[in-house]
C-alpha cells in the first residue's frame, strides 16, 4: 500500500507551494513528486533528499537555490523568470556518493547548475534536454551525455566553468550563439576540450563531442 507524507526530509524556504506538492513513499522507492506548481523565489532555498518528479501536470519555477541530493526528473514545465541570473540548481550528494539521473520527457531550462558528486565513473547520467542560461560549474563528476535522450545546450552567454578530467561531458554538447566558446567535453575519463570563434548569427548552432575511440578519423589521417 503506497502512503503520502507532506513534505518530509525536504528544506523549504521562500517558496509558493499548493497541496497537490508531495513526497510519495513507498517501500521500493521516495519520490518528491510535484503535481501543480513550486515556485522558488530570489534568495529562497529548496532542498530534497528524495528523487524529485516533475510531472506532466508539474510547474516548477526556481529564481533561488534548489539542492537535488538524488535523481531529477520533469515532464512538464522546468523554468526560471527572465533575466533571474540568481537561480541555480545544485546537483550533490549529501553523503557518499552513486550516480544521479537527471532525465524528462520535456526541456528544463536552468541558468547555474553546479555539478559536485564525486562517484568516480558516470556520475550525472543525463537523460534529458538541459538548456543552460548562465552556466555549469563542473566541480566534481563526468556528466554522460545520452546519446538517445540527452543534450546538455549552452545558449548565448552561457559559459562552462572549470571543467577537468575528474568533471566535464561525456556525449554531445551544443553551443548556440554568436561567441567564442570552450566545449567542456572528453571521454574515458580524459578531458579533452574543443574551442569555436565567434559565430555570425546569434542562432547559430554547433554540437561537438570528443571519442577516443573514433578509428575512422585516424584511419583517413593515418
Amino acid at each position: 500500500m503506497q502512503s503520502k507524507k507532506i513534505y518530509k526530509s525536504v528544506a523549504l524556504f521562500g517558496l509558493v507551494l499548493p497541496a497537490t506538492v508531495v513526497a510519495q513513499q513507498t517501500k521500493e522507492k521516495e519520490v518528491f513528486v510535484n503535481n501543480g506548481v513550486i515556485s522558488v523565489a530570489n534568495g529562497g532555498v529548496m532542498s530534497t533528499l528524495y528523487d524529485f518528479d516533475n510531472t506532466v501536470n508539474g510547474n516548477m519555477k526556481n529564481d533561488g537555490i534548489v539542492y537535488y541530493y538524488q535523481s531529477f526528473n520533469n515532464d512538464n514545465l522546468y523554468h526560471h523568470s527572465e533575466k533571474e541570473n540568481s537561480s541555480t540548481a545544485v546537483f550533490t550528494k549529501l553523503e557518499g556518493s552513486g550516480k544521479q539521473i537527471i532525465s524528462g520527457s520535456k526541456p528544463s531550462d536552468f541558468y547555474h547548475i553546479v555539478l559536485n558528486n564525486p562517484e568516480k565513473q558516470v556520475a550525472f547520467d543525463l537523460k534529458n534536454e538541459a538548456n543552460v542560461y548562465g552556466s555549469v560549474d563542473f566541480q566534481d563528476g563526468i556528466v554522460k551525455v545520452d546519446s538517445l535522450q540527452g543534450m546538455l545546450t549552452f545558449h548565448q552567454g552561457a559559459q562552462a566553468l572549470q571543467p577537468s578530467d575528474k568533471s566535464h561531458a561525456e556525449g554531445f554538447v551544443e553551443k548556440i550563439g554568436n561567441e567564442e566558446f570552450q566545449y567542456p567535453k572528453g571521454d574515458k575519463g580524459m578531458y579533452r576540450y574543443a574551442r569555436i570563434s565567434a559565430p555570425e548569427g546569434e542562432k547559430d548552432s554547433y554540437q561537438g563531442k570528443y571519442n577516443t575511440e573514433d578509428h575512422n578519423f585516424f584511419r583517413v589521417r593515418s
